[in-house]
């Protein structure tokens, strides 16, 4: 099951999953609207009979770098209600079904390194990842019983679409650059966004979370895993 905000995107992986052989389907929602994520939860296991793994990670960036006294009201609700309420929600519902088939599963959500220390001017997004990640342990340690586990990666830079569009305040914040160093875009942005060097792709955060999921990581829940090239080790 593929849910995404934009419906061409939700519709595209699960045609190449299935021209790859395999079986998909697509889903169109918010993830602050609970009846939304509800209703993808409920369609995934009508469709598929089960719910066994989740990967939670919808997310989005906020519009400009500022401190917390300068943020306005919209610019908070906008960035934790996607990023913190969002996260909660899915779990909710997922957890739920767990539950309700008795047999443990497994959630990996997508937080940010920002949930594990803080970035220079963006309150909303690392109080936003912050709350994914001590949303993550406080799940693990209520369902362990249950034999349901709960981690998350926390990525820096990705070369992603969402990476693509932010500006040149927020490039210099992923980088520890001075503010009145030059402008930063996507190019300088995968030469020395961390100690290795460059970006991650997509599919190196992608390697983790599945992991995260198999059977060879059966003995770890409530880990927030850092996959970003040794940004946090300074």
């Amino acid at each position: 099951m593929v849910a995404d905000i934009l419906g061409d995107a939700a519709d595209a992986l699960p045609g190449e999953i299935v021209r790859a052989g395999g079986t998909a389907a697509a889903f169109t929602l918010n993830v602050t609207e609970p009846h939304l994520v509800e209703a993808m939860v409920d369609l995934a296991v009508r469709g598929f009979g089960r719910l066994d793994i989740a990967v939670n990670n919808a997310g989005i960036a906020p519009a400009r770098v500022v401190g917390c006294a300068e943020l306005d009201d919209a610019g908070w609700r906008s960035v934790m209600g996607t990023n913190a309420g969002g996260a909660f929600l899915c779990c909710r519902a997922e957890l739920r079904q767990f539950l309700r088939q008795g047999d443990g599963g497994v959630i990996v959500n997508v937080a940010s390194i920002a949930g594990l220390t803080a970035l220079e001017g963006l309150p909303s997004y690392v109080a936003s990842k912050h709350a994914v990640v001590g949303l993550t342990r406080s799940i693990a340690r209520d369902y362990a019983a249950q034999g349901i586990r709960c981690n998350a990666i926390c990525p820096a830079g990705t070369d992603t679409a969402m990476l693509a569009g932010v500006d040149a305040d927020i490039g210099r914040t992923l980088q520890r650059a001075p503010e009145n160093g030059p402008a930063f875009g996507l190019a300088e942005l995968r030469k020395v966004s961390a100690p290795l060097g460059r970006l991650a792709t997509a599919e190196e955060q992608a390697g983790a979370i599945l992991w995260l999921a198999s059977a060879e990581a059966a003995f770890i829940t409530g880990v927030a895993l850092p996959v970003d090239g040794g940004w946090t080790s300074f």
